[in-house]
Order: C-alpha cells, then sequence, then structure tokens
C-alpha cells in the first residue's frame, strides 16, 4: 500500500497538468486493448463450453485485419465505432444457462485480471501511469457488470440478469430433444463448412462433389451460379454428415451394395467413387437411418429439417426444391462411400 502511494505520488508531482494529459491520452490508446481481451475472455468460455464457431469483432467495421484460428473467428479494428458496440463476441451454438453465464462474466474478469497484473507491476515498479491504466481497466470491469442499457447497448450485468431471469422462465427441454441434437450439430456444421482449406477440401473430393449438379443436367464445365450453389449445397451435406453423431453402421451395407456395383460396371478411380456415390444417392437407401436419433421416424424427421438449417445463402431459391435436397443428399452418400472404402479423398 506504501508503495502504492508513492507511486501515486511522485506522478502527481511529476508534472502537472502535462502529467494529467499523458495519461488521459494513455488511458484512451488502451481501450481498443481493453476491448480485445474483454470479448477474448467471453471467446475462451465459447470455445470450451460449446463446439461451434466463435467470432471476436473489435472497433468499426469493415475490419482492417481478418483471421481464423481454428474455431475462432477474428475482425479487428483499431478504430471504435461510435454508434454501435466497441466490440462484440458471439458463439453460433446453443448453449444451457451456466455456460451462457459463465460467457457473460468471463469478459469483464479477463479485463480485470488483465488491470490487476498492469496495476502490480505499476505499483511495484512505481510507475504511476502504468498504475493508473491498471486501475482504470479494473473499474470499467466492474461497471460493466452493473445493469444498465445505454445507447441500445446492454451491459454484462443487463445480460446476467436477462440469462437469469429466461432460465427461471423457459420450459426445460429434455437433454436428448431432437431439436437440441439439431442445434448441437448446426453448431458444429458451421464451424466445418466455413473452415480454412485443408485436409477436408482436397481438389479430389472438391471435384467429385461436382457430381451433383451433373446428375442433375449441368454440364460437367458448368460455372453458372445455380451450378455452383448445387455444388456447394453438396459439400453442405458432406460438411453435415461429418459432424453427426450417427450409426453409420446401419447403412454401411447399402453402401458397399453402392461400390460393389461400381467396381463390376469396371469403373475405375476416380470414377469409382463417382459413380459409387451416385448410385448411393439416386437409389432407394433411406440414407436418414445412420442419422442421430431415437427411432427411424426421428431420425427421418432429423436428416429432413437439416436442409433448412442451411443459411438461405446456400439454398438459393431459384432452385427447385428436390434438386436442393439431392445435391445435399448427394454429399452426405459421398461421405458414406468415401468412409465405407476408408478412403480421404
Amino acid at each position: 500500500m506504501d508503495r502504492g502511494l508513492q507511486s501515486f505520488t511522485d506522478w502527481m508531482n511529476g508534472g502537472g497538468v502535462g502529467s494529467l494529459v499523458v495519461t488521459l491520452a494513455l488511458v484512451a490508446s488502451s481501450v481498443p486493448l481493453i476491448v480485445l481481451i474483454h470479448e477474448l475472455g467471453h471467446a475462451v468460455v465459447g470455445l470450451i463450453r460449446t463446439e461451434g464457431l466463435v467470432n471476436v469483432r473489435v472497433g468499426r467495421t469493415p475490419p482492417r485485419w481478418r483471421t481464423r484460428l481454428g474455431r475462432l473467428e477474428l475482425e479487428l479494428n483499431p478504430v471504435l465505432a461510435r454508434n454501435s458496440p466497441a466490440g462484440l463476441a458471439k458463439v453460433y451454438a446453443e448453449s444451457g444457462v451456466g455456460t451462457q453465464v459463465a460467457l457473460i462474466l468471463a469478459g469483464p474478469l479477463a479485463e480485470a485480471a488483465a488491470g490487476a497484473v498492469i496495476l502490480v507491476v505499476g505499483v511495484h515498479l512505481r510507475l504511476g501511469l502504468a498504475a493508473i491504466v491498471g486501475g482504470f481497466w479494473i473499474l470499467n470491469a466492474l461497471l460493466n457488470l452493473v445493469p444498465r442499457t445505454r445507447h441500445g447497448r446492454s451491459s454484462d450485468g443487463a445480460c446476467l440478469v436477462a440469462a437469469l431471469r429466461k432460465a427461471r422462465t423457459a420450459p426445460r427441454e429434455p437433454a436428448g430433444s431432437l431439436e437440441r441434437t439439431l442445434a448441437d450439430t448446426f453448431s458444429r456444421w458451421v464451424v466445418q463448412f466455413t473452415a480454412a482449406k485443408g485436409s477436408v477440401q482436397t481438389p479430389r473430393r472438391m471435384g467429385l462433389l461436382g457430381g451433383a449438379p451433373v446428375a442433375l443436367g449441368h454440364a460437367p464445365d458448368d460455372r453458372g451460379t445455380l451450378a455452383v450453389s448445387l455444388w456447394r449445397l453438396a459439400y453442405a451435406g458432406w460438411c453435415w454428415r461429418e459432424v453427426e453423431h450417427g450409426d453409420f453402421a446401419r447403412i454401411r451395407e447399402a453402401a458397399l451394395d453402392a461400390v460393389h456395383a461400381a467396381t463390376t460396371a469396371g469403373a475405375v478411380e476416380p470414377n469409382l467413387t463417382g459413380f459409387a456415390t451416385r448410385t448411393l444417392a439416386t437409389g432407394t437407401t433411406d440414407l436418414a437411418l445412420a442419422s442421430p436419433g431415437v427411432d427411424d421416424d426421428e431420425r427421418k424427421r432429423f436428416l429432413d429439417t437439416a436442409l433448412l438449417r442451411i443459411p438461405t445463402a446456400v439454398r438459393l431459391p431459384s432452385i427447385p426444391e428436390e434438386h436442393q435436397r439431392f445435391a445435399f443428399r448427394y454429399g452426405i452418400a459421398l461421405h458414406d462411400v468415401e468412409r465405407v472404402r476408408g478412403t480421404a479423398a
């Protein structure tokens, strides 16, 4: 405590108005960093407690820097927005009240912890400016826990009150409900579908997915809007099957039969996989049998509803619904054929 008082006294005696101006400038310049640490605090809990994509935005839009680190997407701009939140952390996943509370509290706690470190270092080294900046960070974190709404933006304290109030009044959903399973699968799907190119988006697999628009009458070299959209729907289906927690054994025999039919016809790679995929996609086997669910009716509802979860930007209204469903099914069938053959396309 004596060191803290001495540090503050040294600062007060160091330059009067000049020191005050420097301090205010230093505090102001640290605000973007406060916002970043605060939002990363929220993001860490989102990454730990959910399987969804986590987006962190700091500053004005459009961002100057955008990057992706696994499930964490960062959009950064050192210039803060005037009429919108300075920062925002968004988790693309359903979560229970416990996770929501942890998410809300993590931001102020991260900010306060960082401020405490700066304050301690400033006091220990008798750096008055650092001590004041650290104290400002702690104060700002505490004020953010006060329930209030200003300019349409709710503080974390207000969000905490709202979450607790909603938890008390909302009906409890069964842990294994279809809606919960769909929401969890969609969260994982967003991560998979938006992932940067890597081991999943191989040229061979991307080429094989082109079989979906071809099966619907498009030329193999068609790069028009409709053909590309059908290709994206096929990829969406492949990604959906990839993140499903179903029982593949239930359609394993059908996938093996499709591969056998392609082999008997004399197909060789890469046409063998494409031929087998088309056979499985156009056949009578219900691919929903390998989806999650407590019975076959629920499994069918699960996969029927899955396509409706895909954003409308992928499901163009100009494409007939039956074509959308086929392209989505085609991607699922490709995943099943690859799995039964043990191939990494």
